[in-house]
């Protein structure tokens, strides 16, 4: 849906993920395999989505959106549409923060022994 909306010109101003994997299951996708190297993981050819806010943001990276674009969907522009721009979405000194270090890494995943 979201491939659907940014193709329509409409960039969202703010992104969640109210859904979380723990609670969330998605049928396998066809063609899926009944095993998977990653079998422990929480992933889509599991027959599971990982929801969190990491990948919600991985997403609209991997749709074309720019780093510079999601960052703010998740922080300020959240900020400024609750009305709290004074005390929160900023790491500005004296304004309550929730920081997450994340690694921009780019590559393909591959299965111990290839």
């Amino acid at each position: 849906m979201a491939r659907l909306v940014l193709e329509a010109g409409l960039v969202p101003d703010t992104l969640g993920a109210d859904m979380h994997g723990y609670n969330t299951t998605i049928p396998k996708p066809r063609g899926t395999p009944e095993t998977h190297p990653d079998k422990e993981e929480m992933h889509l050819f599991a027959g599971a989505q990982n929801f969190s806010l990491a990948s919600a943001m991985t997403s609209m990276l991997a749709l074309g959106l720019t780093l510079e674009q999601v960052v703010p969907m998740v922080t300020s522009n959240c900020a400024a549409m609750l009305g709290m721009t004074d005390a929160i979405g900023t790491l500005r000194p004296g304004v309550e923060a929730d920081v997450s270090v994340l690694a921009d890494e780019t590559g393909t995943l591959r299965a111990e022994g290839q």
